[in-house]
């Protein structure tokens, strides 16, 4: 498992060193957590409806969607961010 997140996390900084244009770091995050936060909410609503289901239980899963998801995007985030700094220092 922690092999399989390592390899995502290296993954994610080869593909941003990669872009041929550099793109809005703010622009990206904001859509990315507008995404998920959509995605959340279905699912969360999905499972709160569930029969032998509560809205806690909905609740919790979209919790841990979003930090699943909030995570990684900040790190995108973070490494777009440096390089645009890096651009513009150069």
């Amino acid at each position: 498992m922690v092999t399989s997140i390592v390899y995502g996390y290296l993954s994610m900084s080869v593909s941003v060193e990669q872009e041929k244009e550099i793109k809005s770091p703010n622009r990206s995050f904001i859509v990315s957590i507008v995404v998920v936060t959509a995605i959340v909410a279905v699912i969360g609503y999905l499972t709160a409806i569930t029969p032998n289901f509560s809205w806690k239980d909905g609740l919790l899963l979209a919790v841990i969607l979003f930090i699943c998801g909030f995570i990684p995007s900040y790190y995108i985030y973070r490494l777009r961010q440096k390089k645009e700094e890096d651009a513009d220092d150069e």
